[in-house]
């Protein structure tokens, strides 16, 4: 079989004839079809988010000891053999997020698929979905399908708000995820890391705003599930407004600065200390000078 029919087989089809089905029983809204399907694919898929969760809560309990392991051992080597015997101990996988990831990755080229196979105007399309349809009465009678859901038309590209929930959400998505692991990372992935933050949601709000709204509305909802299950299960993070973008970025800006005024205000107060001890040394310096003719003086 070729890979184009089997792809359909497993994967436009069922999608296709699940959502036709959907909105025949949810009042003929092919808007509630798709909030309805992202729902039922976050439950499908939550026994791995919630291993997915677990681990990254596992993290967040052992960052001491990963900062001890850290502070210990100096040798990268070394250190990353400790880190890794102590993930496995802890039952922390780091690649553990990317699974929900890979799974929704098809759904979603599937599901791009069927939103313009079932919005297209064209005969001959409107032809191949007839043939591709389940012969189930529940789903055959939910032709044509109603492209209108509140404001949204969910067969046009480009709707900003849709992108800008996509940008907003996948932003508070990727601070909720670096929070957990901070202290395991080193300057330099830190930086890459705050890069991501802006570079992912970025990305992921262009191909919302280049694709049918409908795919934009299935990928805001399930970004905004995903959030509410990782403040269900690890919880928020100490500093809420890091999660809010613009207000987000600032605040860790001044952090950083104040730090480094610390710092630097550290150093201004031992710099007196250190000339004092200087200036003790030289006057002890020069008292032992002092008193060794004197000795000469009295063996004479």
């Amino acid at each position: 079989m070729p890979i184009g029919s089997t792809w359909r087989f497993l994967i436009e089809d069922p999608l296709l004839n699940i959502l036709v089905g959907l909105s025949n029983w949810l009042f003929d809204s092919y808007g509630l079809a798709i909030l309805a399907f992202t729902l039922i694919t976050r439950l499908i898929t939550f026994p791995l988010t919630k291993k997915t969760l677990n681990s990254m809560k596992n993290l967040q309990l052992i960052q001491p000891k990963i900062q001890e392991i850290q502070k210990k051992y100096s040798d990268p080597k070394r250190r990353s053999e400790e880190t890794m015997k102590l993930y496995k101990e802890a039952g922390v996988n780091p690649l553990g997020c990317l699974g929900p990831q890979l799974i929704q990755l098809p759904i979603f080229i599937g599901l791009y698929q069927v939103i313009r196979l079932t919005s297209s105007q064209d005969v001959n399309k409107l032809t191949e979905l007839a043939e591709r349809l389940y012969n189930f009465d529940f789903i055959t009678n939910g032709i044509p399908l109603s492209n209108e859901f509140l404001f949204i038309n969910l067969n046009t590209n480009g709707e900003w708000y849709l992108a800008l929930i996509v940008f907003i959400s996948a932003y508070m998505q990727q601070k909720l995820s670096s929070a957990s692991n901070q202290t395991t990372q080193n300057d330099q992935q830190k930086q890459m890391n705050k890069m991501l933050q802006i570079f992912m949601p970025v990305f992921f709000a262009y191909i919302i705003f280049s694709v049918p709204s409908g795919l934009g509305l299935y990928w805001g909802a399930s970004t905004i599930m995903g959030i509410i299950l990782h403040i269900m299960f690890i919880g928020m993070p100490e500093n809420k407004m890091q999660l809010i973008p613009i207000i987000g970025s600032m605040a860790s800006k001044k952090n950083t600065e104040n730090n480094l005024n610390s710092l630097k205000e550290g150093k201004k107060d031992n710099e007196p200390s250190r000339s004092k001890r200087k200036n003790s040394r030289r006057g002890s310096g020069s008292s032992t000078k002092k008193t060794r003719p004197n000795k000469k003086r009295r063996r004479s």
